[in-house]
């Protein structure tokens, strides 16, 4: 068996709470190792996903609000692991309630 090719289409989405992480499915693969970092230089193994089937995304929910942070995925098997991805990065907000009170008279003038 053949070292699976890197993730491709890597994608962040931010949400309130966590960061989430999609990759296309890679044949051959039996589990993605996920990295973050903190500062685009020094990556630790977040987690590793396994499972059958497999799943090609993952929610990170151990994050702080306003602080930046970079992904990579790379595919795996027992014959070894690829190359990561490039590297993304986001900054999750938390998003905020508008109301739509007015806090002033509002006039619109229309010329013709």
């Amino acid at each position: 068996m053949a070292i699976p090719a890197t993730p491709t289409n890597f994608v962040l989405q931010a949400g309130d709470s966590s960061n989430f992480l999609s990759w296309d499915q890679m044949p051959g693969a039996t589990s993605y190792v996920i990295q973050r970092s903190l500062d685009n230089v020094t990556f630790t193994t977040l987690t590793t996903v396994t499972g059958s089937p497999l799943a090609n995304y993952y929610s990170d929910t151990a994050i702080t609000t306003g602080t930046q942070y970079w992904y990579q995925v790379a595919a795996a098997n027992v014959s070894g692991t690829s190359s990561y991805t490039a590297s993304l990065n986001i900054i999750p907000s938390r998003s905020e309630e508008h109301t739509s009170e007015l806090q002033s008279p509002m006039y619109l003038v229309c010329r013709l």
